[in-house]
């Protein structure tokens, strides 16, 4: 009992810390990172702050006695109640600028709880359905991956997979002797070298110092072709973690730039009619459409589901051997035999991944939804999810959602705004209930994206630890429904008290929370009035698809080819994310090639955790700035009355 009510509280602390984040974040209207009024240092990621409790809690416990130290299957356990709080808590407050609910509250006079009550409801209920249904896919998916080892190892020479970030910190116990990795002197040095780093942005945003060191470099260098630009930039907290990255990715990445920037504009602009901006002045390129902004991101989740595509393709033998698992033959659940240890038997886990299907499909289904849309937003998701679980493996989980964090799957058919008029004219509900189940969609999205990552990587640790995948689900279930609760309750609370603006604004109060729902930028009047596909989406997702099935191809036939299709994913993403990510990619696989020449893995792996603590300083930081902006402003807004 005493250990429920640690975790129970654990899980609380967890969801209510990434809440904060995130929602500061919202009303601050910087771009991504340190949420703050002036923005000014990019954070890269929302969900990294993750890791923080799970690398403090092993470093508290690894100075005591033996007898108390976290052992790896209790530091799974830690892992996993860390990763369902913030998941969960990111996907519901960063759902909240497609929110038709969150757009029309304003501060302090937003609508009341009775009359939201049905989709304040119905927005968890999609995310603890397709959440289930996400818990239950991993492990069939780590079932498909077994059956499917012949391809992904024999034949294109994997390494399954790269690299265990979670547990890369801690020994297992072979001996008495030696102390655990956490307390490896290069992690603590770069823990110092990260949090030395982001003070100046942190005093900074703080409005304590007036200016800061230009630590980040970014510049642009325009050749003379349309729309075309190199970025070049620099971030030391992004180049750490691009450390954990294999080097032919890294690569890669490097030519996924040099498509979307140099090869592609012109093509676009001469040969396929898109506009030309040239003409608008530099600036104008930064913004243009094909190369950024949500086209980066809806280039990447198109890599995704190609990838899951060829991944049925050119597997599709395998597929064969999943019906003859599911029809119980030997030859296939001896394929199994690593889950059975684990606690299940093929069939349980199929039976399990069906019903939460079922029912991911049946909730909404009742509350008014269309039968044959969530059949094929399922399937698509469910295809997008083959390739983001293929991602995952070979990057070792150094891309948990650090590039693909901001669209859902679902907006894999938006393009400018095609998905919303695809669903307009599937349902003939009425509008209030159109937007209610959107809104369900959007958070089911995040579900099935953000929670099937920490579920896949806590099974990962599981089983490189024998740790019994029963008491991961428990752990990760029961982490889900505090961080619902608490999550949704904050969202709620903060809206109410500090009002809610999309990201291209500032948290200014009523007035500007009311001109974005009339300007357009809230769902009610998105629905009726969206543009459909042009030539610039088609053209992008096109390109977007055929190009990791092409990579996929020339890699498994030829054992030259340098290139990797996740590589081209990845920096479709990081066009959005970060303009100077090639560059950066370009400075890690530059110095991992000299430390490899020089002395081998060895010496690669002996200051590895000196990056990883690099990343874990800034993240923590982030902690620091978020406590000392946010939280005082939530409880100090003179006038504000929250009614329920």
């Amino acid at each position: 009992m005493a250990l429920a009510v640690i975790f129970t509280v654990y899980w609380t602390l967890e969801t209510m810390n990434t809440t904060y984040g995130v929602w500061g974040h919202s009303f601050a209207g910087s771009d991504f990172g340190f949420w703050a009024p002036k923005g000014g240092f990019g954070q890269w990621t929302y969900n990294l702050q993750a890791f923080i409790p799970f690398f403090f809690v092993a470093a508290i416990t690894a100075v005591l006695p033996r007898r108390y130290r976290l052992s790896p299957h209790e530091a799974l356990i830690v892992l996993t109640m860390s990763f369902a709080p913030a998941f969960t808590a990111t996907y519901l407050a960063m759902g909240g600028p497609q929110f038709w609910i969150w757009a029309a509250m304003t501060r302090g006079g937003g609508p009341q709880l009775k009359p939201f009550l049905n989709p304040l409801l119905y927005s968890p209920a999609t995310v603890v359905i397709s959440s289930l249904a996400m818990i239950f896919a991993v492990f069939t998916l780590n079932f498909a991956a077994l059956l499917w080892k012949s391809q992904w190892i024999d034949v294109e020479k994997l390494s399954f997979p790269m690299a265990h970030i979670p547990l890369a910190m801690i020994d297992r116990p072979v001996s008495e002797v030696g102390r655990p990795r956490i307390l490896n002197k290069f992690f603590w040095i770069g823990l110092i070298i990260g949090v030395i780093y982001t003070i100046p942005p942190t005093l900074w945003n703080l409005q304590i110092i007036p200016t800061i060191p230009n630590w980040d470099v970014n510049t642009q260098i325009y050749p003379p072709l349309p729309n075309a630009g190199f970025y070049p930039g620099y971030n030391l907290i992004v180049i750490s973690l691009l450390f954990l990255v294999p080097q032919d990715i890294l690569m890669t990445m490097f030519l996924s730039y040099f498509i979307m920037r140099i090869l592609i504009p012109p093509i676009g602009v001469w040969i396929l009619g898109w506009p030309d901006v040239s003409s608008k002045g530099r600036g104008a390129l930064l913004w243009y459409a094909p190369l950024s902004h949500y086209y980066g991101q809806f280039s990447a989740y198109w890599g995704l589901f190609s990838l899951g595509v060829w991944m049925l393709v050119f597997g599709w033998r395998n597929v064969i051997n999943i019906v003859r698992a599911a029809l119980g033959k030997p030859s296939a659940e001896k394929a199994a035999e690593e889950i059975r240890l684990q606690g299940f038997t093929t069939r349980t886990l199929l039976l399990m991944f069906v019903v939460s299907l079922l029912l991911q499909w049946l909730i909404p289904v009742a509350f008014g939804a269309s039968p044959e849309f969530m059949l094929v937003n399922i399937i698509l998701n469910l295809i997008l999810f083959l390739g983001i679980v293929r991602m995952l493996l070979e990057t070792g989980f150094a891309f948990t959602t650090t590039f693909l964090w901001y669209y859902p799957a679902n907006e894999l058919f938006w393009g400018s705004n095609g998905f919303i008029d695809a669903y307009a004219n599937l349902s003939q509900k009425p509008g209030m209930l159109n937007e209610m189940l959107w809104s369900g969609f959007y958070t089911a999205s995040y579900a099935q994206d953000n929670n099937s990552i920490a579920t896949l990587v806590a099974c990962r640790v599981a089983s490189d630890t024998g740790t019994n995948m029963k008491d991961v689900i428990v752990a990760s279930l029961s982490a889900l429904a505090v961080s619902i609760f608490v999550g949704f309750s904050i969202a709620y609370w903060s809206t109410m008290t500090q009002g809610y603006t999309n990201w291209p604004w500032t948290a200014l109060g009523p007035q500007e929370a009311a001109a974005m729902v009339k300007s357009g930028s809230g769902l009610a009047n998105w629905m009726p009035h969206g543009p459909g596909w042009g030539s610039t989406d088609w053209s992008t997702a096109a390109l977007a698809f055929l190009l990791p099935g092409v990579m996929w191809f020339l890699r498994t036939r030829f054992a030259w080819w340098p290139f990797h299709p996740i590589g081209i994913i990845i920096g479709f993403s990081a066009e959005y994310n970060y303009t100077g990510i090639w560059f950066m990619a370009i400075i890690v696989w530059l110095a991992k090639f000299a430390m490899l020449k020089t002395g081998g893995t060895k010496l690669y792996e002996k200051y590895l955790p000196l990056f990883i603590g690099i990343a874990m300083g800034g993240a923590l930081m982030s902690f620091v700035f978020m406590a000392a902006y946010v939280v005082p402003r939530w409880f100090k807004t003179p006038g504000v009355t929250v009614e329920f």
